[in-house]
């Protein structure tokens, strides 16, 4: 691989983990902001999260899309109303439990505008 790379036949390579032996289970969270001024605010922080695993603007009812990972469904709902508490604008909100199709690019492409990638 060392010398693939040195040479860049290889470009970009990342490790491809299975979240669920770890214990993980990510969630898709739909979030609908009553004033959109703060929309880059809460992308921003939602990026910064320990929790998250991507952000999208979504051209739906909902403003953003969310995908984070937790250990207990009372860790999610934890964190959720500490969401809300911080972000009061938060209007309403759904979440899912993420589903194996997601993962395998089989998600409607035409239901975001935006990825914005999670650089930690």
């Amino acid at each position: 691989l060392k010398e693939l790379y040195q040479r860049r036949a290889i470009n970009l390579f990342f490790v491809n983990f299975d979240i669920y032996t770890l214990g993980f289970y990510p969630y898709l969270l739909f979030l609908k902001i009553k004033d959109t001024s703060s929309l880059e605010k809460i992308k921003y922080f939602l990026l910064k999260d320990k929790h998250s695993n991507g952000v999208y603007s979504l051209l739906s009812e909902w403003n953003i899309m969310t995908i984070v990972e937790f250990t207990s469904l009372h860790d999610f709902r934890t964190w959720i109303e500490n969401l809300i508490k911080t972000f009061p604008e938060i209007s309403d909100y759904e979440n899912l439990l993420f589903l194996d199709q997601l993962s395998n690019e089989e998600f409607p492409k035409e239901v975001y505008q935006e990825i914005i990638k999670v650089n930690k």
